[in-house]
């Protein structure tokens, strides 16, 4: 009888337990989205942040180059938000 291990992308089970929680989503970047942390502390609204993330979709640029080119926000105002994140290993 052949021992090897042959992989079956379709087989659910190999004979050992996958714990739960590797099979849950897991957060890749647990930052808050500067947008969101923008709109906290009040310098855009919501609206405002639909409309820069719509461009953002649309020209493919980062979101920092819309919210300074379009005059959503000011360097300041950007570097105050991104300061505030927490930063994780």
């Amino acid at each position: 009888m052949d021992n090897s291990f042959n992989f079956d992308p379709f087989q659910t089970s190999y004979g050992f337990e996958v714990p739960q929680d590797l099979l849950q989503p897991q957060v890749v970047n647990n930052k808050p989205p500067l947008g969101m942390l923008m709109v906290e502390q009040g310098v855009l609204s919501e609206e405002q942040l639909t409309q820069a993330l719509q461009t953002q979709a649309e020209q493919q640029v980062p979101l920092v180059q819309v919210l300074l080119e379009g005059g959503f926000a000011t360097q300041e105002q950007v570097l105050v938000a991104l300061q505030a994140r927490p930063q994780f290993g």
